[in-house]
């Protein structure tokens, strides 16, 4: 399967990123890091970026509102790993009945989970094919004014 550099498999804390384009560039700092030894052209990691900004900022609550947009930042088969189990969602819908399932949105709520927010993103292997990113983030609770 051929995907563009746009598309993003997205798996658990963990994300790997498909792309199509070789890359070359040097380590930038915070947020939008990349390993000693691994290239990415700038162009790459800006779109690298993108996508996983993306991602974090579509998957919060209220779910539904956003959710559309956070697939698209998805490639199928998609892997989640969360809460002590394994998801596996061979298309979009699958998916998408699994995110949007009101138990799992419940189970979301239980916590006080309203987003998640990074605290590293750092990309440590890429090729013309596909980079893969390791990632930590927060999760937040919503705040009340």
């Amino acid at each position: 399967m051929s995907v563009n550099r746009r598309d993003a498999l997205v798996a658990s804390a963990g994300l790997v990123l498909a792309a199509t384009t070789p890359s070359s560039a040097s380590a930038q700092s915070g947020l939008k890091d990349i390993d000693t030894g691994v290239t990415v052209a700038p162009d790459d990691a800006a779109e690298i970026w993108a996508v996983l900004d993306a991602f974090i900022t579509n998957y919060r609550i209220p779910v539904l509102d956003r959710i559309d947009k956070h697939f698209e930042t998805l490639i199928c088969p998609h892997v989640r790993i969360a809460s002590h189990k394994v998801v596996i969602a061979p298309v979009a819908k699958s998916y998408r009945d699994f995110a949007t399932n009101p138990a799992e949105v419940d189970q979301l709520m239980q916590g006080g989970w309203d987003h998640s927010d990074w605290t590293k993103r750092k990309i440590v292997q890429a090729d013309k094919e596909k980079v893969h990113v390791v990632t930590t983030f927060n999760r937040c609770r919503k705040t009340t004014a």
